[in-house]
């Protein structure tokens, strides 16, 4: 249905109890904002839309690796696909994604370093309940909200306490988690903000 709408740019389809695959990339091409979002689709999913700018997929049954989920997209602005069954790394997953500005991937199955470096101009990154260790990499100047609260993080970036925009912090119930007095510092009035 979808393809033969061709001014089509904008679906909202949030909490309809849909289920299966989202449509293929043919159809997706020409919209501007998703939102599939509190559904029970499925399936692995793979997103080439030059023209896409917001992405809302979360609470959903989608699963696959991140790395095929956004090709193509590189006017993508916001991205939630939270609370679904994503797995893999994170490494260069949005490397292409170069305007994107918020991006939530909690509650998924994700595991290595938070790796977020590339994505330049991120402000909101919300991504707890993974399986995140190690260090998480650079998160860049813009930064407002990062929050990697349960997960298995060891050390926060040492350039973290240079972000003078970011307003709130979690990183709670990483057990193993071990910041320098200046990091606690710096989290502790990030949070208060």
């Amino acid at each position: 249905v979808l393809c033969k709408l061709k001014a089509l740019s904008i679906v909202l389809a949030s909490g309809n109890q849909l289920t299966g695959a989202i449509p293929t990339n043919d159809c997706l091409n020409r919209i501007e904002q998703i939102d599939f979002s509190s559904n029970s689709l499925s399936g692995r999913i793979s997103v080439n839309s030059s023209n896409l700018e917001t992405l809302y997929l979360q609470n959903n049954l989608f699963s696959g690796n991140l790395e095929t989920v956004v090709t193509g997209t590189q006017h993508l602005i916001e991205l939630n696909l939270g609370n679904n069954d994503f797995e893999g790394v994170l490494e260069n997953s949005f490397l292409n994604c170069k305007h994107l500005t918020k991006l939530a991937i909690y509650q998924n199955q994700l595991h290595g370093q938070a790796y977020i470096l590339q994505v330049k101009n991120l402000t909101t990154f919300v991504a707890f309940s993974n399986f995140f260790s190690g260090e998480s990499s650079h998160v860049g100047n813009h930064m407002l909200l990062l929050d990697l609260h349960n997960n298995q993080l060891t050390a926060l970036p040492k350039e973290i306490t240079h972000m003078k925009n970011l307003v709130m912090i979690d990183v709670v119930g990483n057990d193993k988690l071990v910041l320098t007095k200046t990091q606690e510092k710096f989290c502790k009035n990030a949070k208060k903000a």
